[in-house]
């Protein structure tokens, strides 16, 4: 049976990938109200078995680190919008392993809220693809060179970040469900290439980086959908036809993908770090960093400390290295929480790689085994410390990141993986 509060619970856990197209306010009131009524709803055995686990103990840990630093920074009423309740993240993702853990019917709710929220996304983007707009007013010029395709994200360039990192999801839940017999060649091979036009035109380039990561893994075991091997050629060279014809055809997309690509990284007669732009920043961190090498300058506070350190490009002093964030995840963690701080993101990642490492070759596929395989991919993709990142702090971004954490814990807590 079915208590009221976790009817409630189910909906509010289970609708986050749709709420996260609507916007962060969405997302973030989703996560805040379910995690409370999870924590109205805790019982004695409920609190040993979610919060005495070491996960839940390294995690905690890791967050009064984060109100420490920001109490004890320049700002702390700034700092502490970012760690103050940051909690909540974590409480989500135990919320949702506490309903993979006791209903079967939560994978059902997550796959019906995922695929309302990936058919939305699509055609949304796909109208703006072909008609040049959306209902929303925002407008995409297919041969206009630095137009960019946002569909239902209107003036948030963020159509590829989320279906990159959402993609995963979608094929954890279908193996859960047992249909499996629907993954065969031309299911997998249309619903790859419908979604990489998208994160394509989209120009984030990170986001293709991604998609090509999680191709990658996936590559592996096609096996085990594809009847012949020379269905996998077939899928692999589907690809790059589609790729090539697309850049040939579209003067927007190869400007975006290659021509202003390789003009960032050689911007100013010398070789950047993916932009001069990215590179001032960085420069900007670093310096923050070594005046601040321990404990860091707090969270949320680089906007305000790169006032005093910005890094001026040789090329155009009007590129200073300011910003809201740094524009990766680890530089931000390790000058605004010290190397105390940054330990903490190091060690999540060597034991994730780890854990992936022993799932990269499935000798024995079953739902669980592909499953969490694909977890930990999509934390793997979130937690990549080589590419430009959007604020690790941000609500938004933060939803993402706890996601997969809550399958992750009911395949550790429940299913001892």
């Amino acid at each position: 049976m079915y208590k009221f509060n976790d009817r409630i619970l189910l909906l509010f856990i289970c609708s986050l990938p749709l709420c996260l197209i609507i916007g962060p306010f969405c997302s973030d009131l989703t996560i805040t109200i379910g995690s409370l009524i999870f924590l109205i709803g805790l019982t004695k055995h409920k609190i040993k078995f979610y919060f005495l686990n070491k996960y839940s103990l390294f995690f905690f840990i890791w967050f009064f680190y984060l109100l420490f630093s920001s109490l004890i920074s320049d700002n702390v009423f700034l700092s502490l919008e970012s760690t103050l309740f940051y909690f909540r993240f974590w409480i989500y993702s135990l919320a949702l392993c506490y309903l993979l853990i006791n209903y079967k019917i939560t994978v059902y709710y997550l796959f019906f809220f995922l695929s309302v929220a990936l058919l939305i996304v699509s055609i949304a983007a796909y109208y703006q693809l072909f008609f040049g707009n959306i209902i929303l007013g925002y407008n995409y010029d297919f041969n206009h060179n630095q137009s960019r395709l946002s569909g239902i994200f209107g003036e948030e360039n963020i159509l590829g970040s989320y279906l990159s990192r959402i993609l995963p999801l979608f094929f954890i839940l279908f193996i859960q469900l047992n249909f499996k017999k629907y993954l065969n060649f031309y299911f997998i091979t249309s619903f790859f290439l419908i979604n990489f036009i998208l994160i394509l035109f989209s120009g984030e380039r990170t986001s293709i980086f991604y998609f090509f990561i999680f191709i990658l893994f996936f590559i592996f075991d096609l096996k085990y959908f594809f009847k012949k091997m020379n269905q996998l050629w077939i899928f692999l060279i589907s690809f790059i036809v589609l790729l090539i014809l697309l850049l040939y055809n579209s003067e927007n997309l190869k400007n975006r993908i290659l021509e202003y690509t390789f003009y960032q990284f050689s911007e100013g007669s010398t070789i950047n770090i993916f932009s001069i732009q990215h590179q001032v920043i960085y420069k900007t961190g670093i310096k923050i960093f070594l005046d601040n090498k321990y404990v860091g300058i707090g969270p949320k506070l680089f906007r305000e400390k790169c006032k005093n350190y910005k890094t001026y490009s040789k090329y155009d002093n009007s590129i200073d290295g300011c910003q809201t964030h740094p524009h990766n995840s680890y530089l931000q963690i390790l000058l605004e929480t010290g190397i105390f701080g940054f330990l903490f993101i190091i060690i999540i990642f060597i034991y994730m790689c780890i854990q992936l490492f022993k799932f990269v070759f499935l000798i024995n596929f079953s739902p669980d085994n592909f499953s969490f395989k694909y977890t930990l991919v999509m934390i793997f993709i979130t937690l990549f410390p080589l590419v430009p990142t959007g604020n690790f702090f941000s609500n938004w971004i933060s939803a993402i990141y706890y996601l997969p954490i809550g399958i992750f814990l009911y395949y550790k807590l429940e299913k001892d993986f």
